[in-house]
Order: structure tokens, then C-alpha cells, then sequence
């Protein structure tokens, strides 16, 4: 049984859930790095600096540092942002951009708008996985994102989100200046911007084929990261400079060092009791399962095999995550000899994920 459903994932990498539990919520909930909640908050504006809100019977603005804030679950949005969220929550990607379609180019009136945009942004990007000639209709998008939060300025929470998410897209499409300069300009958001510009930079050298110098930056940032998510996004980031080098063990060891504490700690740290960490012990067992296969030996095949699975029973169903946790599997079992279990791998891929990429391999 998959540990969470793919609304609360969706919620937590858009970083503003709403919606949450497929109810609408009695209020805004801000949801505070770290892990406490403000609830029933009015929030009146968000911006990239900070957030203003009240409290029933509190008549008294009060305000949050928007670099303190990891979520927003809005009390509403507008009915074809929601629809195309639902979408996306059901792996649609292609759907969910025709139904989001309208927020490109348009003015952002009111703080949930900002989150319209970045979710056309990410439909964008989902779709690319499945389907590369979306990337630069995505790029166009994102930008257009961009030069709106950047205009709403008190509505412009989102803009150093859609700023990462055009990084990201302009790596996937190999224009590593422009993605680099993407990445730089979050550093004026925040503190934890900063590490994310830092993040970035190191997946623009990583994606480039310099495994060292991303490393080097990695390492840096395992040490400066100030919440959990952060550090962990750094380690594996350092763990996947390590396979670029072929270090395989060194790879290994290093996710192996850190994936029993983060699993042990959850429940008990709210930091990492969230979606997005989930994510990130899923891509754990992938990074250990690549490095056991680099290293080839048939014990070690087995091992990544066992690895492979892991990370699909933790992945959340019908994510990109999952059906590269079941291909690398059935490329194992067929490595190992083990056909027909790479058969029924291969099949389970292509019922499961349809419209994966992986699946198209």
C-alpha cells in the first residue's frame, strides 16, 4: 500500500497545498517551515518578502517572513485551476495543461493566482517527461509566470517558485547559461532561496558533466542547508555527483549513511514528516540502487534489485518516481536472468504508468 495519496504529494511539491484531503478548507493554513501550522488565517497578501494575515477575532494584521513559510493550502481557487489540479493529482499531465492554459499570460490579481501559474508550470513539466517537445511551450509558460509575479509584487508568493521550476526546465532542455541565471536570481528571495540557488547551480554543473565541481558544491551546501529538506536535497545531490564519478561505493555509502535516519526520524520531525521528504527517500533508494548496479557484481545486481523495489513500494502510485523505480527493476531481473520476472515487471510498468516515459523505453 503506497504510504500517501497523490493529492497530498502534489500539495507539497507546489509548494501551497489546497485542497488537501479533497474537501475545501474552512480557511488558509499556513504551513511554517519546521512544521507548525497557523490556521484559520485570512491571508490578505503573499508575497516573495512576506505574507499578511488575520485571525478570527484578531483585528491586528500580522505578518510572516515568506522564507519561513513552506506551504500555503488556500480556502479557495478558481474552478479551472482546480480542475487542472485534479488532473495532475491523477497524473494527466497533458489534460491538466489544456485546462490551465488561460493562466499563461495572465495578470495575477490576488495571491492564489500566483498559484494558478505555477500550476501550469509544473503540468508543463510533467508533460515534458512524457513528452520532450513540450519543454519549449513549458519555457514560454514559465517565463510568462515570471514577468507576471514579478509585476503582482504584493501577490507575487510564487515567483521565486516558478523561477526554480524555469531552471529546471531550461536544464531539461540543455540551455545550461540560461538555467544557471535562473537558479542565480533566486538568491535575493530568502535565505533558503539561497541554498536552492545554490542547488540549482550544482544540477547545471552536474547536468553539464562536471561531476566534480558539483560535488564540490554539493558538499558545501550539506554543511550550509539549515532545515532538513535542504540537506537532504544536498546529500543526494552530493550521492549523484559521486556516481558521475563513477564512485560507486562511495555513493552508496553516503545515501546508506543517511537513509536509516531519515526513515527512523520520521514521525517524530515534523521537517520530515512531509510528502516531498517521502520523495526524497524514494530517490535514496534509486541513487543506492544505481551505485549497487555500478559496482556489477551478481551480488551486487541483487542487492540493487532489492534496492529498485524499495523505492517503488515507497514511491507515491502513479508518480515519475514509481515507474523508474519498476523500470530499473525489470533491467535488473533481466540482467540477473530472472526473465520472467522482468516480463511481469515490464508489464505491471505499462499498466501502472501508461503515459510515463519510462514506460516508452
Amino acid at each position: 500500500m503506497k504510504p500517501m495519496t497523490i493529492q497530498l504529494r502534489l500539495a507539497t511539491l507546489l509548494g501551497a497545498a489546497a485542497f488537501l484531503f479533497g474537501g475545501v478548507a474552512a480557511a488558509d493554513e499556513i504551513y511554517k517551515v519546521g512544521g507548525s501550522v497557523v490556521s484559520k488565517a485570512a491571508i490578505n497578501e503573499a508575497s516573495f518578502e512576506q505574507v499578511k494575515y488575520k485571525l478570527p477575532g484578531i483585528s491586528v494584521t500580522q505578518t510572516l517572513k515568506a522564507d519561513e513559510i513552506a506551504t500555503i493550502q488556500w480556502r479557495s481557487i478558481r474552478a479551472h485551476a482546480r480542475e487542472g489540479k485534479g488532473l495532475l493529482e491523477n497524473g494527466k499531465a497533458k489534460e491538466a495543461v489544456a485546462k490551465l492554459k488561460s493562466f499563461e499570460g495572465e495578470q495575477v490579481r490576488k495571491a492564489s493566482d500566483g498559484f494558478g501559474h505555477y500550476l501550469l508550470g509544473l503540468a508543463y513539466v510533467e508533460y515534458a517527461k512524457a513528452d520532450p517537445s513540450q519543454l519549449a511551450p513549458a519555457v514560454t509558460a514559465l517565463k510568462s509566470s515570471v514577468d507576471q509575479l514579478k509585476a503582482a509584487k504584493k501577490f507575487s508568493f510564487y515567483l521565486p517558485h516558478c523561477t526554480n521550476l524555469l531552471g529546471k526546465a531550461y536544464i531539461d532542455s540543455k540551455q545550461y547559461d540560461k538555467a544557471k541565471t535562473a537558479y542565480d536570481s533566486l538568491q535575493g528571495y530568502g535565505k533558503r532561496w539561497k541554498v536552492r540557488a545554490g542547488l540549482g547551480g550544482a544540477r547545471v554543473k552536474l547536468a553539464q558533466g562536471d561531476a566534480s565541481a558539483a560535488r564540490d558544491e554539493y558538499k558545501r551546501l550539506m554543511s550550509s542547508a539549515g532545515d532538513a529538506e535542504l540537506k537532504a536535497e544536498a546529500t543526494l545531490g552530493y550521492a549523484r555527483a559521486q556516481l558521475g564519478q563513477e564512485q560507486f561505493k562511495g555513493a552508496a555509502d553516503t545515501v546508506r549513511s543517511k537513509l536509516l535516519p531519515w526513515t527512523s526520524d520520521r514521525g517524530r520531525n515534523p521537517e520530515t514528516a512531509t510528502v516531498r521528504f517521502n520523495d526524497l527517500i524514494v530517490e535514496a533508494f534509486l541513487i543506492w540502487g544505481d551505485a549497487e548496479r555500478g559496482m556489477k557484481g551478481k551480488e551486487n545486481l541483487e542487492w540493487a534489485l532489492v534496492r529498485y523495489l524499495r523505492a517503488e513500494a515507497t514511491a507515491t502510485q502513479g508518480t515519475e518516481l514509481g515507474a523508474e523505480s519498476l523500470y530499473k527493476a525489470a533491467e535488473v531481473s533481466k540482467e540477473l536472468g530472472l526473465d520472467t520476472q522482468a516480463a511481469s515487471l515490464r508489464e505491471e510498468l505499462g499498466q501502472s504508468y501508461p503515459n510515463s516515459s519510462w514506460s516508452k523505453k
